[in-house]
């Protein structure tokens, strides 16, 4: 079953239909998701740089690395404390989250800017 079930027409002014074009393509959201975050008082964030994605999959990539070298290395025990290693690849996992909830997830306004 639909989540959303209504459905809602809206007349815009050419003004009010470039800023939100243009809010969208900043954003890189749809328009209806757009709407969406401003009615409930999100504020979407402007979409990075495509380098930004490059390097947050490096960091991503590097995290696995690690993982695959730490499994190895215990494997072959050269590595008695595996766990040191198995917490830097997750607090590296972690960091990775943070940048994407940081840069790409939108806020939440504060009360007094509320509509």
């Amino acid at each position: 079953m639909r989540k959303r079930n209504w459905k809602l027409n809206v007349y815009l002014s050419h003004e009010e239909r470039d800023r939100l074009m243009e809010l969208s393509s900043k954003v890189g959201l749809p328009y209806a998701v757009v709407i969406r975050e401003l009615i409930m008082s999100f504020e979407p964030k402007e979409k990075p740089p495509a380098e930004f994605y490059e390097l947050l999959n490096y960091v991503r990539r590097t995290g696995n690395i690690l993982n695959q070298i730490a499994t190895k290395m215990h494997y072959w025990g050269y590595v008695e404390d595996v766990n040191f290693l198995r917490k830097t690849v997750n607090n590296l996992q972690q960091l990775v989250i943070d940048i994407r909830e940081h840069y790409l997830l939108a806020e939440k306004k504060d009360k007094d800017n509320v509509i």
